[in-house]
């Protein structure tokens, strides 16, 4: 048999290509099915037949027999059909092989047909895919020119906005810069005011220390001069002042109280100590007819240091606020010098009514010795004398000291130190006088207002004692929240800086920060859950009603985000620098945590509080409304600009965009309601 013989097998199973609309495969297959059932029938007689024809010549002679002898062998009718099973045979083949070109060539056909019309299916398809892509081609370009066009718009829009903005910027710069340029010229014209005041003060105080370095020679002569007289005159004795005392109850001059005793040192009892003191009847009001002069033992030293500060440059901060202190330079000590005990003799015989001030207190008697008791010493120089006491004993004489001669120490101290008082209240009168003269000006421009809102040629700070009452009555509000709101937070972080250091300690070895602290939105949900309840209770205290106050969700995450933020970098950091060494690690951990608790949470707390306090004062105020001022946090321009806008509609923004403070980190400042 032919090897390119079509086999029913082969034809039963003949696979086609199918198209988009292609010929029908059940029809194709039925088809294809009958002709290779008709063809393996036309293949199976032939087989028998072939069967048949073998086994005749198998049992035929070796050599072919011709037609003659078979018809001789087998007989005339066996021959003819044996003649007629061949053409059958050739017949059958013809057929069949016809059919099977007819069915190939119907087949080809077919597939040609179906060929064809998937050709031209895909290429409709393939027109109609390009005319829709085109279609969402040109939709798209249309789409992107419009957002292009409206991004530049948009671009346009905020390259004017920032211009304009920038020209707001370099507008409040040049203001400030001019009010800067002005305090400086006049705190520099202050300065060279202060400096000629210097001068002058300076050139005075040298006239005076040479004028008291010659008084004080004089002094000391006159002073051993009386101190001779007074040594030549006699004593009085008990006797003779009972008769005076006696004599004076006989003309009037009744009631004299008893002296009180008052011993030598630094106190009221010569130890530091209040003494008792018997107790004191009323005197009638009576003029004494002479007043002794008082004998004054120079046993108190008075502290005069007037030290200059170097001349800082004038520093202009944020709001130019100066603080100018001159101090005149220390006098030198004078030389030690014997000093001579002053004693100065009564003129009068009759008692003296003794004087009992509460400062200073002073006891006089008739030609008694006096003694001036010093008070402790101040570290700062007072405004007024320190208490003088000057009590007598008169019924003891007070004995001179072994070492108390011209030259003991102590005596030389007194007198220098009366010296160097009386230099300081020449020297501090001297400087108030000509630093601010009567109904002249210092030529120094107003000292800058602390909370920034007034300077030299500016609207004066519109907050005065209504906005000093809003701000104290805020602080009062807020304060306990203020403090509670911190301590939550302390307690949160020493909380996780125990959790953070107990995992480190577990794990001994290099730990990342995802396993040291939750994920960055669990981390802000903690501190979340401990800043709101705070938070809402400031808002509703501003709100001062039973109303629901307004939401403070916002500033609860914003103080979560930023604590959380910032330690995980903090950690981060110390993770980094630590590089698996445990120790740096811990240390760097702690210092993160000790950082926040000790410097850093009071003030995130207290900026968030108030701005939750004033959030609820801005939902209780109706109409209109003005910006208060806070300048504990030191001045801003921007809530100045806002102070000065004065009242506005409650929702008018201020003139740096807010409804309401804070306008900055750190602002402290509320608003309150204009009843106008």
């Amino acid at each position: 048999m032919d090897d390119d013989a079509i086999e029913p097998e082969e034809v039963a199973t003949k696979e086609f290509s199918v198209g988009f609309r292609g010929y029908g495969q059940h029809d194709v297959r039925a088809y294809l099915a009958q002709v290779a059932a008709e063809l393996a029938a036309t293949r199976e007689r032939e087989r028998l037949a072939d069967e048949r024809v073998a086994a005749a010549e198998a049992q035929a002679l070796s050599r072919p027999l011709s037609d003659e002898e078979i018809e001789v062998a087998l007989g005339r009718e066996a021959g003819r059909v044996l003649q007629a099973a061949r053409e059958a045979a050739a017949e059958i083949r013809s057929r069949a092989e016809d059919q099977v070109a007819r069915l190939v060539r119907d087949a080809s056909g077919e597939g040609s047909r179906a060929q064809q019309e998937a050709e031209s299916l895909l290429a409709r398809r393939t027109e109609e895919a390009e005319k829709v892509a085109g279609v969402i081609l040109s939709d798209a370009e249309a789409r992107a020119a419009d957002e292009v066009d409206e991004a530049k718009a948009e671009g346009r829009e905020m390259v004017a906005e920032a211009q304009a903005v920038r020209e707001r910027v370099l507008k409040d710069l040049a203001r400030r810069r001019r009010v800067a340029h002005q305090q400086l010229e006049q705190l520099r014209a202050g300065r060279e005011r202060l400096l000629e005041a210097y001068r002058v003060v300076r050139a005075t105080l040298d006239e005076a220390t040479r004028e008291l370095t010659v008084a004080e020679v004089e002094a000391r002569a006159a002073a051993e001069r009386a101190a001779l007289r007074a040594a030549s005159l006699p004593e009085t004795t008990v006797q003779e002042l009972e008769a005076e005392f006696a004599g004076a109850r006989d003309i009037g001059l009744a009631s004299v109280p008893t002296a009180r005793f008052v011993g030598v040192g630094h106190g009221r009892n010569g130890s530091g100590a209040v003494g008792p003191t018997p107790a004191v009847e009323p005197a009638p009001e009576v003029e004494p007819r002479h007043e002794p002069e008082v004998d004054i033992e120079s046993e108190f030293e008075i502290e005069s240091e007037i030290e200059p500060e170097p001349e800082p440059e004038p520093e202009i901060e944020s709001e130019f606020e100066i603080e100018s202190e001159i101090e005149p330079e220390p006098e030198p000590e004078p030389e030690p010098e014997p000093e001579v005990e002053v004693a100065v003799e009564a003129e009068a015989v009759e008692p003296e009514l003794e004087v009992v001030e509460p400062e200073p207190e002073v006891q006089v008697a008739p030609e008694v010795e006096t003694e001036i008791v010093e008070p402790e010493p101040e570290p700062e120089i007072a405004a007024t004398e320190p208490e003088l006491e000057i009590t007598t004993d008169p019924g003891v004489a007070r004995e001179p000291k072994a070492d108390a001669g011209a030259g003991s120490p102590d005596n030389q101290r007194g007198v220098e130190a009366l010296f160097a008082r009386l230099r300081a209240e020449r020297t501090t009168a001297f400087v108030e006088e000509v630093a601010d003269p009567p109904g002249t000006d210092s030529g120094i421009g107003p000292e800058p207002d602390t909370n920034g809102t007034s300077s030299a040629g500016e609207t004066p700070s519109p907050e005065g004692p209504d906005d000093e009452d809003v701000l104290q009555a805020r602080d009062v509000e807020v304060g306990d929240v203020e403090r509670s709101l911190a301590k939550a937070l302390k307690r949160a972080l020493a909380d996780e800086q125990n959790e953070v250091l107990d995992i480190l300690r577990r794990s001994r070895g290099g730990v990342p920060l995802v396993d040291l602290l939750p994920s960055p939105s669990d981390h802000t949900a903690r501190y979340l859950a401990v800043a709101g309840p705070d938070l809402r209770t400031a808002a509703g205290r501003g709100l001062a009603s039973d109303a629901e106050p307004p939401s403070i969700d916002d500033l609860a995450v914003s103080l979560a985000a930023t604590l959380a933020d910032d330690v995980r970098a903090r950690l981060q950091r110390a993770l980094e620098a630590a590089d698996g060494d445990e120790g740096p690690l811990v240390e760097g951990i702690s210092a993160a945590y000790r950082e926040w608790k000790t410097t850093r949470v009071e003030p995130l707390a207290r900026h968030h509080v108030a701005a939750a306090h004033s959030r609820g004062r801005f939902a209780a105020c109706e109409g209109r409304l003005r910006w208060v001022v806070d300048g504990e946090e030191g001045p801003c321009p921007d809530c100045d600009d806002n102070a000065l806008a004065g009242s506005i509609d409650k929702n008018q923004p201020f003139p740096t965009g807010q409804l309401h403070p804070p306008a900055h980190v750190g602002c402290r400042c509320t608003v309150a309601g204009d009843p106008a």
